[in-house]
């Protein structure tokens, strides 16, 4: 069965599935970055709060993610969607903590709190997003804070 007959079997819409399976790509183009994200996570060296503002940053600077946030300039400055931002949050947020759970069952150890620290700031990108105007330098600039870059 192919991908977009799954979709409509969930009741996606023809209109809704084009950004759907471009999300899909795009998760699949950034899932090794996601992954060397959890996995720093999970290590405990740096913050977390720096490794998932850094990753996001330059998930922000890929082709693809930038395609699916509809990113465009307006008035010299480049600008996303909203609700495309919104659902890439919410696919980067399932995709992380799928890896920080891989790891945690490999390692058999827990890392609840480093975990519950990523969810937050993860939680928090449609807020800092919103602060931004949806402007794509503003929100990267803002995440650079986090990361101390």
């Amino acid at each position: 069965m192919a991908v977009t007959d799954i979709l409509r079997a969930w009741g996606t819409t023809e209109k809704e599935m084009a950004p759907d399976l471009l999300l899909m790509r795009v998760c699949y183009e950034c899932s090794e970055k996601i992954a060397a994200c959890a996995i720093a996570i999970a290590g405990g060296g740096e913050g977390v709060a720096a490794v998932l503002a850094r990753t996001i940053g330059g998930l922000l600077a890929e082709d693809p993610v930038k395609a699916f946030l509809q990113v465009n300039a307006f008035q010299g400055e480049w600008f996303f969607h909203k609700e495309y931002f919104g659902r890439f949050c919410e696919r980067l947020t399932v995709t992380l903590l799928w890896e920080l759970n891989a790891i945690a069952r490999k390692s058999r150890r827990e890392n609840r709190g480093r975990t519950g620290e990523a969810l937050e700031l993860l939680y928090f990108l449609p807020s800092l997003a919103e602060r931004a105007k949806y402007r794509l330098d503003a929100l990267r600039e803002a995440l650079s804070s986090f990361s101390g870059k």
